[in-house]
This record gives structure tokens, sequence and C-alpha cells, in this order.
């Protein structure tokens, strides 16, 4: 049914569903980014509605328990997505390619069953060892939901492979309508916590049973050695490498329990998905530039366009952050109830150590672009465990500020060391000087905004701030705007 109503031969408009006619028209790359930033902006709509429903006691238990969820999420996702794009992508025919993903999902379905039951039966009992209490079987359903996460991942990246745009976009605006109407229905009728845990899980357990469906339908399914023995080699460093990530970023709630109240977790893990709402910004040229910059390096010029890339990126990090810690307070304030306040006190320096994230991932190509992984898994690695090492010994001294202070020793270190060894290989002449006097002045404006209060002013100030900052990433040199528009600018002035 999903094929016959998405999929028309002409490429024209479906009958049945009208309203997606305008979207079907765009080219795939585009609906692939209206997709991701439509689920990005749902989540963000979501969290009005779970801080009216829930007080920040409850939703920092609920935030330590979706921490630990991922933790599972990543070792059973066995990075099943880039495996079949490796494997698939490459095979020569379309029939190697089917069988590519046939022998996958039969042995990820295996591996699953082997490796979620002991997740779902003691999952819960480890989170109480942790000092977080959960209803076991909300907690089941939300465990069994994130160790069917994989089969839902093969089907999702199969229709990217074979560039089916319109099913994508179906198949995943349906799954973040169907988990925003649930999540509101179970929080309105009083279900609390355990209602989300049972509404998530459910949908993603529903999603891989009706996705394995459709790739069984497109596929077949089949178990291999060969398929088994992809998993282990390409699948399972990928995996070291996102646990890694991990340990940089949501680990930190894992280790606060007992040292951190509940309220406080949930002002923190608030704090940080306003910041990863900078990825909006950041997304478009991200999907645009990272297929193709290890190629830009072997072209003639190829460093000097990766440093004007990287000059770009750093631009759009600094303005999307001055962004969000400038307006972030104000949304808190209008939007959140008064309990939930406590999340400006955060913001601001999560913020900053998520521009570093995203500035590392443009600035590691030259790690990326050697013959083998060892070098990104090593740094990865290495900026994880003085993470990690920082929560087990800062957060009983400092609270919430020792994860902070963690998380940024981590991430510098992370830089520091992708630009290293990036250097070697690809040494992009990167404007060091205009950085530096850009990045100092969005501290400096960012630390003595007006108080979050203050709405007008604060208001008025964020877009004082803004315009600054583009005017010192233009005049710096930074981004260099083409002759063409200075010389329009200038006409229009009456300049010659």
């Amino acid at each position: 049914m999903i094929r016959k109503v998405y999929q028309s031969p002409a490429g024209g408009r479906s009958p049945g569903v009208p309203q997606l006619s305008v979207i079907g028209r765009l080219p795939s790359p585009i609906i692939y980014l209206v997709a991701v930033v439509a689920t990005k902006g749902m989540s963000l709509v979501t969290l009005p509605i779970m801080a009216v429903y829930l007080p920040p006691t409850a939703y920092g238990q609920y935030d330590v328990a979706v921490s630990f969820v991922e933790f599972i999420l990543l070792i059973l996702g066995l990075a099943i997505g880039p495996t079949l794009i490796r494997f698939a992508s490459t095979a020569t025919t379309d029939a190697d390619k089917r069988r590519c993903a046939r022998e996958l999902l039969g042995t990820l379905l295996g591996l699953v069953v082997v490796a979620g039951a002991p997740a779902v039966i003691f999952g819960p009992y480890l989170l109480d060892s942790l000092g977080i209490e959960t209803e076991h079987t909300a907690m089941r359903v939300l465990i069994a939901g994130s160790t069917v996460a994989a089969i839902v991942e093969l089907p999702l990246v199969w229709l990217r492979l074979k560039d089916k745009a319109m099913v994508f976009f179906a198949v995943v605006m349906a799954r973040t309508l169907a988990q925003a109407l649930l999540m509101w229905l179970a929080l309105s009728h009083g279900y609390g916590v355990a209602g989300l845990m049972i509404t998530n899980g459910s949908v993603l357990i529903a999603l891989a049973v009706v996705l394995a469906l459709m790739q069984i339908r497109d596929t077949g399914i089949s178990v291999s050695h060969r398929a088994l023995m992809q998993i282990i080699g390409f699948g399972v460093p990928i995996v070291g490498a996102d646990l890694a990530l991990f340990g940089l970023g949501n680990a930190n709630r894992l280790f606060m329990p007992g040292h951190v109240p509940s309220d406080v977790i949930a002002h923190f893990g608030l704090a940080m998905r306003f910041a990863l709402v900078m990825s909006l910004a950041t997304s478009p040229f991200d999907l645009w530039w990272m297929p193709k910059r290890i190629a830009i390096l072997q072209k003639p010029g190829g460093f000097e366009e990766s440093a004007r890339m990287w000059s770009i990126a750093l631009a759009i990090v600094v303005l999307a952050g001055a962004a969000v810690a400038l307006g972030g307070p104000i949304i808190v304030h209008v939007v959140l109830p008064a309990s939930y306040v406590g999340i400006n006190d955060y913001l601001a320096p999560l913020v900053a150590i998520q521009s570093l994230h995203i500035l590392t991932i443009f600035t590691n190509v030259g790690s990326y672009a050697r013959a083998n992984g060892g070098y990104v898994f090593a740094i990865e690695v290495t900026s994880a465990l003085i993470a990690v090492a920082g929560y087990l010994i800062l957060i009983p001294m400092m609270g919430v500020y020792g994860a902070i202070v963690s998380m940024a020793a981590g991430q510098v270190v992370r830089f520091m060391l992708h630009l290293r060894f990036g250097y070697e290989l690809a040494p992009l002449p990167y404007p060091w000087m205009s950085a530096v006097i850009i990045t100092a002045a969005t501290v400096v404006l960012v630390a003595i905004a007006p108080p979050h209060e203050w709405l007008g002013w604060r208001f008025l100030y964020s877009g004082v701030v803004l315009f600054i900052l583009l005017f010192l990433i233009v005049a710096t040199g930074l981004v260099k705007m083409p002759d063409e528009i200075w010389q329009r600018l200038r006409a229009r002035v009456g300049y010659q």
C-alpha cells in the first residue's frame, strides 16, 4: 500500500495524499532534509508538553532512564546503517545489493533476539542499582523498543539507497507524529513517566514489525556467515566510536544519581536538548559538504577550498550558538513552567561545548581521509576516557558543573587531536586570527547579556549581537563575500 500511494510511475502527484504533492516534486536530498528538520523540530515542540505534565524530579528520572536506553541502543544497533551502506552501495549488481540487505536483515534479527532478551529482563534491575526507580514493565517496553531500533534503521537506510525519498519521508513523519500524539495522550491522562516509556517503546516495536515486513517483501530474508562477519568486522568498530561519543555526551546522566538531585538532572538534560538545536542550522551545510570533502582534498586548490568551507562552518556555528545561547533563555522563560527556569544556568556553557563538537566534525577531514579508521577510533576513545574519568571524579565534588567541565575537557582534547593528526595528511590553511577574534567576541557578548527576565531588552540585545558577529565575520575575512555581491552593494549606494 505504501509503495502504491507514494510511487507514481510518472513521478507526479499521488491522488491518495495530495497534501504531499509539493514535497514529492522536490529533489530527493531536499526531501531527506525536510524529514530530518521536521523530526528534530517536533522533538522541540514536545519539550513544553512534557514540562507541563511532568515535574522536574520526574523528568530527571526519565532523562536518566533514556540515557541508559540510548546506551543499549548503541550496542544493539550494531552500526547496521553504515554497514548496509558500505557493502550494499559497493555491490556491482542489483541482485547483489538485495542479497546484502537480505542477509543483513536476517542476521540482525537473530542477533537482536539473542542479545536483546537479557537487556529486557535485567535492564530495570541495573537501573535500580543506579538509584533510578522506574516501573519495571514500562521500562522493559522501552528497552524492547531500543533493542529493535536497528530493525527500523536498516529498512530506512535501504529506502535511501534505493532513493525512495517519499516513502522514507512518509515513514519518518508517521513515526514522529505517532510518538508525539501518543506521548500527549499518555501525559494528559495522567500516566506520567511510565506512559512515556510505554508509548515510545511501543511505537518503535510496531514500526520495526512494519518495516521488517516491507523489507522482506522487497528483498526477502536470510541468515549468512558473510553478513555476520560484515557486522563484526565493520559495524562493531563503529559501535566503539559511537560509544566513545556517547561517553562525551549523554553518559554523564548515568553518573549523576546519588550526587545530583533529580530536578537538577532535568534542568541539565533539557539544557542539553536546547543546545542540540544548533544542529538544525548546521545540518543543511553538513549534508551537502560532508560527502564531498575528502574528494576535494585530492583536487588542485583542494586545501584552500576545504579551509574556506571550514570558515563557513565556523560562521554558521558562531551565529547559531549565539542565537541559541541568547534566545534559549527567552523561550524557557515564556514557554516552560517556572519550575524549569534552572535550565538557563547551564545553557550557555553547553552551547559552547556543542559548538566545539560541531566544529570538530568539520575539522576532522584529515583523520577520516586516512586509509584506515584507527586514528579516528583512538582519538574518540581517548577523548571519551578523559570525559568519563572527569564524571567519576568531578560529579561527586561539583555536581552538574563537574559534568560540564568533564565534557569540555573531552571535547577540547578531541578537537586538538583531530587537528594535530589530521594536519599531517591535510595541512589546511585555517584562518586562525579571524576565528580567534570572532570566538572571543561571541563569548564576551553572550557573557554580558541582560538577565533572561528582561525579555524585551534581551531580545533586542540578541539582534544587535548577531549583527555585530555578522559584521565581524565579513570584516575579518572569515567568510569572503563574492565580488559580484560587493559590486551590487556598491552600485546601490552609488560608490565607484
